[in-house]
């Protein structure tokens, strides 16, 4: 047998290995590409922000539902896939969850196992009574009117603060503050003292103590005169005369008082 033939014979076979071969990188490519895709394509369109809050309870099975119910993500088959393989399962963090546009499915689901939630803004405004306070931090926090109630009640908990329950409303100063959603009753007044703390620094508590006032003695006056006028040219008149009837010891006589 030839040289010739012997090569002729062996030509086919290895083309055939090539073939294979090459089949075989583009099938394997392919496949490296698909995975790339479902993993760090974006799945998130728009131009704005989606805000979720995710209460105690809420399973991943649940949070693929809602995000396929309201059509956040793009692909619910790619995130369900990416999110079984990173084993991603059981219960979501509650929170306040920010998702943007061009997230893709892993920093979605680091986003809700890490419970990397994003803060709200809080702003805390004028009340009356606790029970009244209660029911508006309720309506803007994962707690209940009932749950905030128990903690403003707690004598242990005041005594830390150093407040007491009628003077506890004193902590809340009026500002917008930063914090969390799932924030706790007992961080949350926590938080409200060092606010307090903060404001009331060296300099203003020496100008309250010239009146002979202490700071909770101030927020007590003010809270009379934000009641006995709403006309803010009255307001330190007002506040002048109840000082000099405080120096002279007599008797404020505030028709706010009775409220």
């Amino acid at each position: 047998m030839s040289l010739f033939n012997i090569r002729k014979r062996h030509a086919r076979p290895l083309r055939i290995i090539a073939v294979v071969l090459l089949l075989g990188i583009l099938g394997g490519g392919y496949y490296a590409y698909t995975l790339y895709q479902r993993i760090f394509n974006p799945n998130i369109s728009g131009s704005t922000n989606i805000v979720l809050y995710i209460r105690p309870g809420v399973q991943v099975d649940d949070l693929k539902d809602s995000l396929a119910k309201y059509q956040v993500l793009d692909n619910r088959n790619s995130f369900t896939w990416v999110a079984q393989q990173m084993d991603y399962r059981g219960a979501v963090k509650p929170g306040r969850y920010v998702l943007k546009p061009g997230m893709n499915n892993r920093e979605i689901v680091n986003l809700f196992r890490g419970g990397f939630q994003e803060a709200i803004l809080l702003p805390i405004v004028k009340k009356r009574t606790l029970t009244e306070l209660a029911q508006y931090l309720s309506e803007r926090l994962l707690l209940t009117a009932n749950e905030l109630m128990v903690a403003f009640q707690d004598e242990s908990l005041l005594d830390s603060l150093g407040v007491k329950q009628e003077t506890l409303i004193g902590l809340f100063l009026a500002d917008s503050y930063q914090l969390y959603w799932t924030t706790s009753a007992e961080d949350l007044l926590f938080r409200m003292k060092r606010e307090f703390d903060a404001y009331w620094d060296e300099e203003r508590r020496n100008k309250a103590a010239a009146h002979g006032l202490t700071p909770m003695e101030v927020i007590t006056l003010a809270s009379i005169v934000e009641e006995e006028t709403a006309q803010e040219v009255e307001k330190p008149r007002v506040a002048g005369l109840y000082l000099n009837r405080l120096e002279r010891g007599w008797k404020l006589q505030a028709d706010p008082t009775v409220k």
